[in-house]
């Protein structure tokens, strides 16, 4: 009886994976594109926000969930603010969404396209890689404050296959009022 105790406790530990943000996660269920070449969605592209909670999140820097287990199940910030900013959206808004997905199998030529309203600059980073800058004038049409949505196709080449986190924050560049709000975030992979 103590034996299968000891299993059933090194099962769970080796059930347990670091992601590449240093935090422990439970294995991911294997996602990959389908028949269009997405990966996943978030929102929906429809100017709107309407795939997004806007409020709550008071006591939450980083919203974390994973794509297959409950991004799609608990809800997902309508706004990401600048850390400046705590005191002014605490309510609204986070530092951070981190997304974390799993790869079946590698994908050449992958874009994450971030639909949004608002001036600020986003920091993209995937994995432990560079941090990648999207500013307003990178959107199309070109984003300013408020109701404005636009769109930025953002390449991130080729993804092998494994677990991914994607890190998601407004830059502390002081480009508009420093929270912005979701439309849309879609992973795909291109149909070859």
């Amino acid at each position: 009886m103590h034996m299968s105790i000891f299993f059933q406790i090194t099962a769970t530990i080796f059930s347990v994976v670091v992601c590449s943000n240093g935090t422990l996660a439970a294995d991911l269920p294997v996602v990959g594109p389908d028949t269009n070449g997405v990966i996943f969605t978030l929102g929906k592209e429809d100017n709107s926000r309407s795939g997004y909670r806007g409020t709550g999140w008071g006591e939450v820097d980083i919203h974390a969930c994973s794509i297959g287990l409950d991004c799609h199940s608990k809800p997902f910030p309508s706004h990401l603010h600048a850390a400046s900013g705590r005191g002014e959206w605490h309510d609204t808004a986070v530092e951070h969404a981190q997304i974390s997905f799993s790869l079946g199998k590698a994908q050449d030529d992958v874009t994450l396209r971030l639909v949004r309203a608002g001036a600020e600059t986003i920091a993209v980073q995937l994995d432990d890689g560079e941090v990648v800058l999207v500013t307003k004038s990178m959107m199309e049409p070109r984003t300013y404050e408020h109701s404005e949505f636009g769109a930025y196709d953002l390449k991130l080449g080729k993804l092998e296959a494994g677990q991914h986190v994607l890190d998601l924050s407004v830059s502390d560049d002081g480009e508009g009022n420093g929270r912005f709000g979701w439309d849309a975030i879609i992973l795909r992979a291109s149909q070859n």
